[in-house]
């Protein structure tokens, strides 16, 4: 799941529980262990529990998401689009796996900004109650050794609410551009980038129709 679904499915009224809920993809830039570990014998300190809580549900939420259906069927949906682009010539260096992985994720946090506008204001305004120093030092007793880029990625993330570009087309297919550049891949060349916005619309009405695992319910409430 993307950071807004992670959110939406499993908020609860503790901002330093709901910040953890995106922790663990949030703090890839803090360097050391991939995978956050925090025992609860390190600290009695009531938010560094919350936190870990958050993560906890991260992880079994990734779990789960990646094995059903309509994420299999989804990736599988866009894998088949993105291999006509390459057919065409475009998209040529990239992996298509990885396209219709992240593609998978943002059109499901797009389908929640449709059906609950205010899911995005809820997200913000719980990551704001939360001190950077919190997140920092719980970081460093899960597994980080320092935060390297990460403060930056924090406060650039809480600035531009970047999230809020998911409610258009051009908005998701310059998300994904920057997933892009992130892991060293070429970024969209302008073709690519107006077809991959030309086919958003198309993947957003798959989306739609899918069929949503029972842990997806609250999406149609």
């Amino acid at each position: 799941m993307n950071f807004l679904a992670h959110h939406f499915f499993y908020a609860n009224d503790d901002p330093h529980h709901n910040t953890g809920l995106i922790l663990p993809d949030w703090s890839r830039s803090a360097e050391g262990k991939r995978k956050l570990e925090w025992e609860r014998k390190r600290s009695d300190y009531l938010p560094f529990m919350a936190l870990w809580e958050g993560c906890q549900k991260h992880y079994e939420a990734d779990s789960w998401f990646h094995d059903c259906a309509y994420f299999v069927e989804m990736t599988a949906q866009i894998e088949k689009d993105l291999a006509n682009l390459q057919e065409k010539g475009l998209l040529q260096e990239q992996r298509k796996w990885f396209l219709a992985h992240i593609l998978s994720e943002v059109l499901l946090d797009r389908l929640i900004i449709e059906r609950h506008p205010k899911a995005l204001d809820a997200f913000y305004h719980d990551l704001k109650q939360v001190p950077f120093i919190d997140i920092e030092l719980f970081l460093l007793e899960s597994g980080k050794e320092n935060m390297g880029r990460f403060p930056q990625a924090h406060a650039g993330f809480m600035s531009s609410e970047f999230l809020h570009h998911y409610k258009s087309d051009e908005g998701l297919t310059e998300s994904l551009n920057r997933v892009v550049q992130r892991t060293n891949q070429r970024a969209f060349s302008e073709a690519e980038h107006a077809a991959l916005t030309a086919l958003m619309p198309q993947w957003i009405g798959h989306a739609e129709k899918t069929k949503k695992p029972l842990q997806m319910e609250r999406l149609s409430l």
